[in-house]
């Protein structure tokens, strides 16, 4: 079972930072293929493209003492699944990986997740925290990142950003919800690290 230890896109202007699954900026693809595979992924897309992604998703399971606090075990303690996307540099360096949010396996794995409102909780609660853990408060923060209300997120619509900085990389939580009534439910959401240097503060 692979848990959320770093998610990710980031960039190095040294190339020599380890990040998400044992990969180094600047990696050429065979070297981020081969890595990948050691860890049981697999990399698609030509050597000529700029991004690729990479299977099967990232599983990670909630942590967070809110939800273990507030809800069953079942819905506390579900898994969430991340789609890899790795971009590369002109030069064929690996320059950023992005993790987004798998809703729809999401759902299929644990049904009670639905409505969608309850994965913005979960996810949005859970990772908050583990980021928190690692890296301490955000430098930067908008929006209702750290207190979520379930029932404030029906017939609304909000966003949260967060940062931190750590090691030369700014760490991003992002997440977008609408839940206005008449329209469907939209969420977007990604975790991103990228180097301080190209991070847009």
């Amino acid at each position: 079972m692979r848990i959320l230890i770093g998610v990710v896109l980031f960039c190095s202007l040294s190339y020599a930072q380890t990040t998400w699954q044992g990969l180094s900026f600047g990696m050429k693809h065979q070297q981020v293929r081969d890595t990948l595979s050691a860890r049981g992924f697999s990399l698609h897309g030509s050597d000529e493209a700029t991004r690729f992604t990479a299977e099967p998703d990232l599983e990670v399971k909630t942590n967070s003492a809110t939800l273990s606090s507030n809800l069953k075990p079942a819905i506390a303690t579900a898994s969430m699944f991340f789609k890899p996307e790795l971009s590369f540099d002109a030069q064929g360096g690996l320059q950023s990986v992005r993790l987004d949010l798998d809703q729809a396996k999401t759902l299929q794995t644990t049904p009670a997740l639905q409505p969608l409102a309850m994965i913005t909780y979960i996810a949005g609660a859970s990772v908050y925290e583990q980021l928190t853990g690692k890296y301490g408060p955000p430098t930067a923060k908008r929006g209702p990142c750290d207190d979520i209300g379930l029932a404030s997120l029906v017939g609304t619509v909000q966003e949260c950003s967060a940062k931190w900085k750590d090691a030369g990389q700014t760490i991003e939580l992002f997440w977008s919800w609408s839940g206005l009534m008449g329209h469907p439910e939209k969420l977007s959401f990604f975790i991103s690290y990228s180097s301080v240097v190209t991070a847009s503060l």
